[in-house]
């Protein structure tokens, strides 16, 4: 089994390091709020100081960041301990120009790092199931296959561009956010002429099954499930807005302006159903 690093211990990447430590591996793990790693050390991970410390006699580094820009700060951080060899691999929703920038230049310095965003939520990554997306170098990707195919249910080769995944992410996010937003109209829709959650739904299936689906997941937003932070939400529609730019979309700037509202009023920390949920 191997030594990996795991660097950004939150919904996602907590479960990340805890089947890595179901699968035996050794675990090492880095937060920027050191307090968030306390259980995973408790479960058997070993908390590292900074970046570098962390990445120290580390096969591969995973890297579950909030942006960009953190993701180029914690690299540039960690590879004074990277090991020869190692293997960055970020599972960050990133911006696929940021992405195209990257990957050539860290190639550059000799650094190994491939993007593989994901579909999954917190109970996926524990479990290792849900979708991995990978693109770039048909060899890097062989290379990666056995040891990330371990921590998915799927893991799905999308391009030979060092930004195809990221591309695909931000798309089925968009889609998923859209797909709620819409859903949670037409609950309402569904309460004001008298049906119920459970009719509304039915209709919704009847012409989208991925439609009842999101429609499903925003019915329950009372429940206080948080899945994904509507400030992270927030960010993967800045991305979207970003890399198509603003004058060439119709719908997502107002639900990005919707978000806006919600999370200055202190919601951003809510599930992102927040924005659609019937009121």
């Amino acid at each position: 089994m191997s030594q990996i690093a795991v660097l950004g211990t939150g919904l996602l990447g907590s479960g990340f390091a805890l089947k890595a430590l179901d699968n035996g591996h050794s675990v090492r793990v880095w937060n920027r709020t050191a307090s968030k790693c306390a259980p995973l050390v408790e479960a058997g991970c070993v908390q590292g100081s900074d970046p570098a410390d962390t990445v120290k006699g580390c096969s591969r580094v995973h890297l579950i960041l909030a942006a960009d820009t953190a993701v180029d700060s914690v690299i540039e951080q960690l590879i004074a301990g990277l090991e020869k060899g190692a293997w960055i691999i970020d599972h960050s929703t990133n911006m696929p120009e940021r992405v195209a920038e990257r990957c050539p230049k860290l190639r550059a310095a000799g650094v190994n790092y491939i993007h593989a965003p994901v579909f999954m939520g917190p109970s996926n990554s524990r479990k290792g199931n849900g979708q991995m997306l990978i693109s770039g170098p048909a060899q890097a990707i062989e290379t990666l296959t056995p040891a990330l195919e371990e921590m998915t249910g799927t893991l799905s080769d999308v391009g030979s561009r060092d930004e195809d995944a990221a591309l695909r992410k931000i798309i089925g996010n968009g889609l998923i956010i859209g797909l709620s937003a819409l859903a949670g109209d037409m609950l309402q829709l569904g309460r004001a002429g008298g049906f119920s959650d459970e009719q509304t739904l039915e209709a919704l299936a009847a012409f989208s099954p991925m439609s009842a689906r999101m429609g499903k997941r925003v019915a329950k937003h009372s429940e206080g499930l948080v899945t994904f932070e509507l400030a992270m939400a927030r960010k993967d529609v800045g991305l979207m807005i970003e890399t198509a730019g603003a004058e060439g979309m119709g719908v997502l700037p107002g639900l990005a302006a919707a978000m806006d509202a919600l999370i200055e009023a202190g919601h951003g920390q809510d599930n992102y159903t927040a924005v659609s949920a019937p009121k």
